[in-house]
């Protein structure tokens, strides 16, 4: 992860940022430094977290590992990826699946909104090997824990070095 993950990152700003080279104006999209914020919650419809559901079980005793892009802090496309490691504990996600993963999203007029991975064993909240691998602060990181087969569950955040805060997820009809 610590390898691919930021080169997905680059793939997916670097248009906003040579539009900005190109128009000063408009490299804040309006907002004041001051007053944007982060976004601070995302949306997944129920028929994303049945598909992450069912990957991480056909996946499992392994982490599955995927990205979700969408618009407006609502999920639109769950996209899964392979997990290079074949790991129980963490993941790597393909450099060539991101590739890919990225001219979809754009060509979908999308953004990355977060990236998600399973625990087949163990509860939905970040392990220290989650922690020490997630390189960038504002995305959020979905993780969705089969510890109870029947009822999988599903949390959200975001972790900056050893700050990790809890991101409320909305799971909507649609």
């Amino acid at each position: 992860m610590w390898v691919v993950i930021p080169v997905l990152h680059v793939l997916l700003i670097l248009p906003v940022l040579q539009k900005s080279l190109h128009e000063p104006s408009d490299i804040n999209h309006g907002c004041q430094p001051t007053r944007c914020q982060p976004m601070t919650d995302l949306r997944i419809p129920q028929r994303i977290i049945a598909a992450m559901t069912e990957q991480a079980r056909r996946e499992a005793p392994l982490e599955a590992c995927g990205i979700l892009s969408g618009r407006d802090g609502v999920a639109l496309t769950l996209h899964e990826m392979t997990n290079a490691d074949a790991s129980e504990e963490h993941f790597t996600m393909l450099p060539a699946e991101q590739f890919a993963v990225a001219k979809r999203i754009r060509a979908a007029n999308e953004e990355m909104l977060a990236v998600y991975h399973s625990h087949p064993a163990s509860p939905a909240r970040p392990s220290r090997e989650d922690i020490r691998l997630a390189f960038m602060p504002d995305m959020i990181y979905v993780i969705l824990s089969l510890l109870d087969p029947k009822r999988p569950d599903v949390k959200g955040f975001r972790m900056d070095g050893d700050d990790v805060v809890a991101v409320a997820l909305e799971i909507t009809d649609e």
